[in-house]
C-alpha cells in the first residue's frame, strides 16, 4: 500500500481547476493507483461556497474513484474564508463534500485503518474558546485542536500501538515553520501529549504552502508539510520501508 499526500488545492481560485487537473490526471495514470490511499490535508476550496465545493467534487471524483480510498482534513478556507467571513453553512458543505468523495461522513478525530497503518485525521479548525479566543482574535489563519480532541487523538494512538499499526497523523495546520500568524496555537500542548504517548511515525500537514520536512518534532518521527498542490504541480508518494523500519517518500513532479 502507498499513500499519496496533497494539500491546499484552493478550488475556484484563479487557475486552480486546470492546475489541479494536471496533478489529478498524473495520479490517475499511475499503474498502481488502485493500491494508493489518498491523504489530503485541507483547503480544498478557496472560499466555502456551494459552487466551490461542487467544482472541487466534480474535479476530484475520478481521482477518488480510481484510488483505493481517501481521507480529508479541513483547512481554514474550507470552513471560514481565512477567518474573515462568517460561513455558518460551511461545516455542512464540508461534510457533504467529504462524504461525496470518500463515502464516509467525517468525524474528527477519526482513525482509519489501511493495511498495517492507522491514519488519524484531526481537525485543526475548531472554534477557539477561553484563553485561546483572545489569541485567535488577533490573527486570521491560526489553527486550534482543543483539549478534548487532543485527548481522543492520544487514545487512538494508544489503540493503534496495541494493534501494532504504523501511525500517521493528518491535519491542516503545521505546528512547525511559517509565520506565527499561521501556526497551530496549541501546538505545544499537542506535542507534549504526543511525546508522552509516543509511536507516531509520520505527521502530514499543509497550510504553509511550502514543501518542508522535519524530524523528531511534536511527538512525531517525521513531520512533512505539503506545498500548495496547484502551484507545486506535484505530490508526495509515501510507503513503509521494511528494511529501514520507517516511512519513506518521494516528491513526484506533474508539470506538462
Amino acid at each position: 500500500m502507498k499513500f499519496i499526500h496533497t494539500s491546499d488545492r484552493h478550488y475556484l481560485q484563479d487557475g486552480a481547476v486546470q492546475a489541479n487537473a494536471t496533478v489529478n490526471n498524473a495520479i490517475i495514470a499511475r499503474p498502481d493507483v488502485a493500491e494508493c490511499f489518498l491523504i489530503d490535508t485541507g483547503d480544498d476550496v478557496d472560499s466555502p461556497t456551494a459552487a466551490a465545493y461542487q467544482t472541487a467534487a466534480s474535479a476530484q471524483r475520478e481521482l477518488y474513484d480510481a484510488a483505493s480510498g481517501g481521507v480529508k482534513t479541513p483547512g481554514n478556507h474550507d470552513l471560514d474564508y481565512a477567518g474573515l467571513a462568517d460561513a455558518p453553512t460551511a461545516p455542512v458543505l464540508w461534510a457533504d463534500h467529504v462524504e461525496d468523495l470518500t463515502g464516509t461522513r467525517p468525524v474528527y478525530p477519526s482513525m482509519h485503518i489501511v493495511g498495517d497503518t492507522a491514519i488519524i485525521s484531526v481537525d485543526t479548525c475548531t472554534r477557539p474558546t477561553g484563553r485561546w479566543e483572545r489569541i485567535a482574535s488577533q490573527v486570521t489563519a491560526t489553527g486550534l485542536i482543543g483539549e478534548g480532541q487532543i485527548a481522543r487523538v492520544v487514545e487512538m494512538v494508544e489503540r493503534a500501538r496495541v494493534l501494532d499499526l504504523h501511525v500517521i497523523i493528518a491535519m491542516h495546520h503545521c505546528p512547525s515553520g511559517g509565520d506565527v500568524m499561521l501556526r497551530l496555537i496549541d501546538r505545544e500542548e499537542f506535542g507534549d501529549a504526543l511525546d508522552a504517548v509516543g509511536g507516531i511515525e509520520l505527521m502530514l500537514t499543509g497550510h504553509l504552502h511550502q514543501k518542508r520536512e522535519w524530524s523528531d518534532v511534536y511527538g512525531a518521527r517525521f513531520l512533512l508539510a505539503s506545498p500548495k498542490t496547484p502551484e507545486a504541480q506535484g505530490y508526495r508518494v509515501i510507503w513503509w520501508c521494511e528494511d529501514r523500519g520507517r516511512f519513506c517518500w518521494e516528491w513526484v513532479e506533474c508539470r506538462l
